[in-house]
């Protein structure tokens, strides 16, 4: 058997709440740089940008599985994949027809196009496709059977549009061939609250919508060959082949590229320390940061609500071959952090309860010639934001008087119900964040 890294929830420029970077040769290159070798292209309600990308992807030596998110009337999420161009295009017309009359507002969801390798338009869908279709999940998932297709419930464990929030429960003569759930699915509690979804195999995703989020979360896919039926095999767990879930962070870091030379800058750290909230099952991260200029201080601190941590664990986390991941061999984030903030006269202390939640500071003396450099602070947050839609993130930072404070909260409730996800939203974010803080006069 031969292992291959999966990730099969990709949004393209055709997705209303698509990236227009992401283009099929975009795609392409940033799964090639994140070791993907089976990509699977999954835009809402349509497949036709999938031809595009797969023949792309057969250029590249990448596996590209034609499919789709298909909304059911009961504004359930459920992927399909087809191998024959014939039962894509049937598939495709069966959606022409399922889809309502909606039409597309361009000025809030953006334009629904496809295009070719050089990027050229080739069409635009006029209608919503983010729209309930008119059957329900029973009689989708008939259609994709017998076009012998692979369907897949989407991110079950999101409290909407998933088919556990729509219907209450998963029946057991709707036939998945497998669960998605989201990278901070908390799965021991969701297995407790439904113990007949331990016969189902399960798998993460990265469902990106910007190029930046391609290969953050992936699975890893175990079978013979790179082809349909093998593939199709592992996903539903036959003849010895398998399919499971391998989590990572949303800045794609792993023990090849987590070194002091990746661990360049401080937001990387910020992005690395707020991760391991997510991981520790948080829904508030506070990050605060303090630079006062008189003092020639620079403290950095980052608060949750997570699980929290016992002494022991505690003194462990601040060992470099201590994890208690298993997507990774050594755990070098904070010992990192902290020989940074040591090589500048700094430190960092870590408080921590059980049931309650972990405070983390770093200090550095602001002006020391090894103290690291920012980065990119405000796409550093944004990626947060929009990457853990269901985490509450709240940022500020000082600089002597002058203050900045951002809270997700508040932005979803102006957002009113446009996704998080939406590329319009993570620009404004960063252009938000930017703009501040260079008006504040930060060194980024």
């Amino acid at each position: 058997m031969n292992k291959y890294r999966a990730d099969l929830h990709i949004h393209t420029v055709l997705s209303p709440c698509g990236s227009l970077s992401m283009s099929p040769t975009t795609i392409v290159e940033k799964a090639k740089q994140a070791g993907i070798n089976i990509l699977g292209i999954t835009d809402h309600n349509s497949m036709r940008q999938c031809q595009v990308v797969r023949e792309i992807g057969a250029k590249a030596g990448i596996m590209v599985l034609s499919g789709v998110e298909i909304t059911t009337h009961e504004e359930a999420h459920c992927l399909a994949f087809f191998e024959k161009t014939e039962d894509q295009q049937a598939f495709q017309e069966y959606l022409d027809i399922q889809l309502p009359n909606i039409q597309n507002d361009t000025n809030r969801f953006g334009h629904q196009v496809w295009v070719d390798e050089m990027e050229n338009i080739l069409g635009e869908e006029e209608r919503l496709l983010l729209s309930a279709l008119s059957d329900g999940v029973d009689q989708i998932a008939a259609e994709v059977k017998k076009r012998n297709g692979i369907f897949i419930a989407a991110h079950i464990d999101r409290p909407s549009f998933s088919i556990i929030s729509q219907l209450g429960f998963i029946t057991p003569d709707i036939p998945f061939d497998a669960l998605e759930i989201s990278v901070n699915c908390q799965w021991d509690k969701l297995i407790s609250k439904h113990p007949y979804l331990n016969k189902y195999n399960i798998f993460t995703s990265s469902d990106a919508h910007l190029p930046e989020l391609i290969g953050t979360s992936t699975s890893t896919i175990e079978c013979e060959a790179l082809t349909f039926d093998e593939v199709q095999k592992a996903i539903r767990g036959e003849a010895g082949r398998s399919i499971k879930p391998e989590k990572m962070n949303i800045a794609s870091l792993d023990s090849k590229n987590l070194d002091t030379k990746k661990m360049k800058d401080l937001s990387m750290h910020i992005m690395d320390i707020a991760q391991n909230s997510s991981r520790a099952n948080a829904t508030l991260v506070k990050i605060s940061i303090n630079e006062q200029l008189s003092d020639d201080l620079l403290s950095i601190q980052i608060t949750d609500n997570g699980c929290g941590m016992d002494a022991e664990m505690v003194k462990k986390v601040s060992d470099p071959f201590f994890t208690s991941r298993t997507t990774r061999k050594v755990g070098l984030g904070i010992p990192l952090l902290m020989q940074n903030a040591e090589t500048t006269g700094g430190n960092v202390t870590i408080e921590s309860e059980v049931g309650v939640g972990t405070t983390l500071v770093a200090n550095f003396k602001h002006t020391h010639i090894d103290r690291p450099p920012w980065g990119d602070i405000g796409s550093t947050i944004a990626l947060l934001i929009t990457g853990n839609p269901d985490v509450d993130y709240s940022y500020s930072h000082q600089l002597d008087e002058k203050h900045f404070k951002l809270d997700s909260s508040e932005i979803k409730k102006e957002l009113e119900g446009i996704p998080l996800h939406r590329p319009e939203v993570f620009h404004f974010i960063v252009e938000m964040i930017n703009e501040n803080l260079k008006e504040m006069k930060v060194d980024i």
